[in-house]
């Protein structure tokens, strides 16, 4: 395995102020790979990679926003922006998540890869709800829309994101 790193980005609706959260819908084609995608339909964090060689979790956090989401989205962002919000694994398999509470216009400049769909906004208590993504067929993935299903890593990311924010 390698290391990776994710983002959870946050943002109030401007008509209600809920906190919500971003999850990216995992699409059915994975173009980088050239193959169908694993989990079709299941959601992550908003943004997440492995790190290259040599890099920091800074550096990579960095890099996937702006490949995931976009570079205008990106560059509206500084190091600050972000905490830590799950640190799990060591070595070689560790994970860092970080999570940002950003304006919620700025979703409105994310320009997804084309290898995911969709952002879904999820609020706090809707978080219980969350299925285990890895109870899904792997080919399959979650086929009814009105599921949310996530890796239980990132479900606790997304948990701890909207508990920070929201106090």
């Amino acid at each position: 395995m390698a290391k990776s790193v994710g983002v959870v980005c946050c943002s109030r609706k401007p008509d209600t102020n809920e906190l919500v959260a971003h999850l990216q819908v995992r699409g059915s084609w994975n173009h980088e790979k050239d193959k169908p995608e694993t989990w079709p339909g299941g959601c992550q964090v908003t943004a997440h990679g492995k790190l290259k060689p040599d890099e920091t979790f800074e550096q990579g956090r960095d890099r996937e926003v702006r490949e995931e989401l976009g570079r205008r989205f990106g560059d509206a962002l500084a190091p600050h922006d972000f905490i830590e919000v799950m640190r799990a694994g060591e070595g070689d398999d560790a994970v860092v998540t970080y999570a940002t509470l950003v304006d919620h216009a700025l979703m409105g400049t994310v320009e997804l890869h084309r290898d995911s769909p969709k952002l879904r906004e999820i609020q706090l208590h809707e978080v219980q709800g969350i299925q285990d993504l890895r109870s899904f067929d792997k080919g399959t993935g979650v086929t009814d829309l009105r599921t949310i299903a996530m890796f239980d890593d990132e479900k606790w990311a997304v948990r701890a994101a909207l508990e920070r924010f929201g106090s």
